[in-house]
């Protein structure tokens, strides 16, 4: 049984650190994924599980479950709202000197619609990495939740995320893959923080990097001080 880690449980809900590589759950877009995050979930915890919201297939990090049909309906509100954070670590292309956001809206690909979307970000740290230039470390955070929107939003200011294969560039992300070992989109979803339907209370949630990224950032570190 594939288990996977449980950062947090309560009596409305599971939260749990999602792999990279892992759909959330069963569709016709992941028909070899045997194993969906929601499966793992079920079993690792012995009951039913129910999806309140999701991350690409690539990307790793915080997701939460409900334990009921109602209490999702109850999170997915509390998601939706403006006091939800919903943060996430990324590596971009160039460099991020500033804060920046984007208020671009993007088109639904299956139904065409133009959709609000809003996300924000922040500088962490930029290196500058020989016969390649500069690559930013970024805290980023979404006040919306449409489909790559992260990837989209950064993608368009020239900012594509490394090692991202739908929205980046295939000759950078080559080199980080030689250079650096990066082998999938370095985006994590590493804080999730709201208020809690059913007890009112803050419920926030964190995740490290995991080490396939975090093995990145060592080398990125290590070459600059050679």
């Amino acid at each position: 049984m594939d288990s996977v880690a449980v950062l947090h449980r309560d009596e409305q809900c599971v939260v749990v650190e999602k792999p990279s590589g892992v759909p959330v759950h069963r569709s016709a877009e992941h028909p070899d994924a045997t194993r969906p995050l929601l499966q793992r979930t079920r079993d690792t915890v012995g009951m039913h599980v129910y999806p309140v919201h999701r991350l690409d297939r690539p990307v790793s990090g915080v997701v939460l479950f409900a334990l009921s049909s109602a209490s999702a309906a109850q999170f997915q509100e509390a998601l939706g709202s403006g006091s939800c954070i919903k943060e996430y670590s990324a590596l971009v292309r160039g460099e991020i000197g500033a804060a920046g956001r984007s208020e671009r809206p993007l088109t639904n690909r299956d139904t065409g619609r133009i959709q609000e979307a809003s996300t924000e970000w922040e500088p962490t740290r930029t290196w500058t990495v020989p016969s390649h230039g500069p690559i930013s470390l970024i805290r980023v955070r979404i006040h919306t939740g449409r489909r790559h929107q992260i990837r989209r939003h950064l993608a368009h200011e020239r900012h594509a995320i490394l090692g991202d294969t739908t929205h980046g560039k295939g000759g950078v992300n080559r080199f980080m893959r030689e250079e650096f070992g990066l082998g999938r989109i370095f985006l994590h979803a590493s804080r999730l923080a709201l208020e809690h339907p059913e007890t009112g209370m803050s419920l926030v949630v964190e995740s490290s990097l995991p080490s396939d990224l975090a093995r990145v950032l060592e080398s990125l570190e290590a070459q600059e001080s050679d």
